[in-house]
C-alpha cells in the first residue's frame, strides 16, 4: 500500500511537470505568433507604396504573357490592357526589341530581376510611370480581382504589401461591371502585323495611336490637375533620350513644352523647380519613380515651371545594360 501510494505521487508529480512543460511551450508559441503578426503588420504598413487614394498602375506577367493594370479610385475604374505575345516590345536598360512572350526567358538568361526589368519596360513602351508589379501569375482568368487575390494568396511575386494587396482586392471587387474593363490591344489599332526577314509574324507598335490611348486611358488624374510647365534637356549624348523621358512625363498627364539639348554634359540628372511652385508634392511624386533629386531654381526655369536635365546616370540606370553583364 505505500508502495503504491509512492509510485501514485511520483506519477502525480511527472504528470505535473509534463503539464508545466507544454503550457510553457504554448506560452512561448503564442508570444511567437503575435510577434510574428506585429513584424508582418509593421512590415505591411510601413513599406506600403499605396495610399488608398490615389491611381496605381502595375506591369503584369501571366503564363509569359504581359499586361497593365490600372486602378483608379478617383474615377472608380480598373482598366486591364493585355499586351499579345507577338507584339515587340521594347525593353529597358538597352536590350532592344523583343516579343513580349521572350522578356521573361531574357531576364533569366541576363541574369536580370524580371520584376523590376518589366515595370521600367513597361513605362518606356506606354510611356507612363509604373508603380509595381504581378509577375508569375498561373491560371487563365484575365479578370484583375483574380490577379489581385492570386498576389494576396501568394500566388505571384509582388513588390506590393499584403495591406495593398488587400486594399486593392477590395476596391476592385466593389466595383460594378461596366467600371472594370479588359481590353485585349491586339484588336485595337495600337498594333500592325509585319513580316520579318526569317517570315515570321510579329506585331509591330503605332506609337501615335498608342500615346493617345495612354494620355486618355492612363494619365494620373492628379497630374492632369496642375497647370505648371515642363521642359526637358538631354545633358548627355545619347541622341533620343530627352524625347523617351518627354513622352513619359507628358503621357503620365503632365503638359511638356519644349525638348532641348542642354548647353554642356551632366554627369547626375536634376530636376529645377520655379519658385512659383508653391506646393510641389506632385512633382516630388513623379520625381521619386526615378529617384530623382529637386531643387528650386529661378535661373534653370525661364521657358518652363520644371526643368529637367537628365544626365550620364539616368542613361546608365534605364537605357543601357548592367555593367556585370
Amino acid at each position: 500500500m505505500h508502495r503504491l501510494k509512492k509510485r501514485t505521487l511520483r506519477h502525480f508529480h511527472f504528470d505535473f511537470k509534463n503539464k508545466t512543460y507544454w503550457k510553457f511551450i504554448l506560452i512561448f508559441l503564442l508570444i511567437f505568433l503575435v510577434c510574428f503578426f506585429v513584424y508582418q503588420t509593421y512590415l505591411a504598413l510601413n513599406y506600403s507604396i499605396w495610399d488608398g487614394k490615389r491611381q496605381i498602375t502595375l506591369a503584369v506577367e501571366q503564363n509569359n504573357q504581359l499586361a497593365y493594370l490600372k486602378i483608379t479610385p478617383e474615377l472608380n475604374e480598373a482598366k486591364l490592357w493585355l499586351l499579345p505575345t507577338n507584339a515587340m516590345l521594347e525593353t529597358a536598360y538597352g536590350y532592344g526589341e523583343y516579343k513580349t512572350f521572350n522578356l521573361k526567358k531574357l531576364a533569366k538568361q541576363e541574369d536580370l530581376d524580371f520584376g523590376s526589368f518589366l515595370q521600367n519596360s513597361m513605362t518606356q513602351f506606354l510611356g507612363s510611370v509604373t508603380d509595381g508589379y504581378l509577375i508569375n501569375l498561373g491560371g487563365k482568368d484575365k479578370q484583375p480581382k483574380s490577379l489581385l487575390l492570386k498576389a494576396l494568396l501568394a500566388q505571384a511575386k509582388t513588390k506590393l504589401t499584403a495591406w495593398d494587396l488587400l486594399r486593392l482586392y477590395f476596391f476592385v471587387n466593389n466595383l460594378r461591371f461596366e467600371q472594370v474593363e479588359v481590353l485585349d490591344l491586339s484588336q485595337t489599332k495600337v498594333f500592325s502585323q509585319e513580316t520579318l526577314p526569317d517570315q515570321s509574324e510579329v506585331l509591330k507598335t503605332n506609337f501615335d495611336f498608342l500615346d493617345k490611348m495612354v494620355f486618355r486611358d492612363l494619365a494620373n488624374p492628379d497630374f492632369l490637375k496642375q497647370d505648371f510647365t515642363w521642359e526637358i534637356y538631354n545633358g548627355t549624348n545619347h541622341s533620343g533620350l530627352a524625347n523617351l523621358f518627354k513622352r513619359i512625363v507628358a503621357n503620365s498627364g503632365f503638359d511638356v513644352v519644349g525638348v532641348r539639348q542642354a548647353n554642356e554634359l551632366h554627369d547626375k540628372t536634376m530636376i529645377y523647380l520655379n519658385s512659383r511652385i508653391e506646393n510641389p508634392t506632385v512633382v516630388n511624386f513623379f520625381a521619386s519613380y526615378f529617384a530623382l533629386p529637386i531643387t528650386v531654381d529661378d535661373g534653370q526655369t525661364l521657358h518652363a515651371d520644371v526643368a529637367v536635365f537628365l544626365g550620364e546616370d539616368f542613361w546608365q540606370k534605364y537605357c543601357s545594360r548592367p555593367t556585370s553583364q
